[in-house]
């Protein structure tokens, strides 16, 4: 089943949503094909025209990325070579000493496998909880994290 960008497959017991994407590599973009699980061959899921709404859902977020060209950089290239940067030129130095030290703490350890695209909720809220975790760190540290990714995503 062609989609607008990508094409529904069936393997096995599985299903799959093979399609194009631009990335960043070295400073150029570079078009990549990948290949995705959708969902296991079952009574929900028979047909390919059952998968529409996950075919749409996944392709949502490739056409989203498409339209900003660094949103396939790594996370951690973004803060590192434009956030902090951009803090560094525009706020207070001791802002700046918070967040980069914040930065280099607790979140750069964790963020090392997201592209800028890839990050949702469920992610974010996944970061905090397990810096929470790791850390005895009260709110309010969490709180300031939570605030810096705002930032950083603002």
């Amino acid at each position: 089943m062609a989609h607008n960008n990508g094409y529904v497959f069936r393997k096995g017991p599985s299903w799959f949503l093979r399609y194009r994407e631009n990335r960043n590599e070295n400073g150029e973009i570079v078009r990549k094909q990948k290949c995705v699980f959708l969902a296991e061959y079952c009574d929900r899921y028979r047909t390919k025209s059952d998968l529409h709404e996950l075919v749409a859902e996944k392709l949502a977020g490739v056409r989203e990325a498409a339209k900003c060209p660094r949103s396939s950089d790594p996370f951690r290239e973004y803060v590192e070579d434009v956030y902090l940067p951009f803090v560094l030129r525009t706020m207070k130095p001791s802002t700046y000493a918070g967040y980069s030290t914040c930065w280099k703490r607790y979140l750069r350890p964790r963020v090392g496998k997201y592209a800028l695209r890839d990050f949702s909720v469920a992610i974010v809220a996944g970061l905090l909880r397990d810096i929470a975790n790791t850390y005895k760190v009260n709110r309010d540290t969490v709180t300031k994290v939570r605030s810096i990714l705002s930032g950083i995503f603002t």
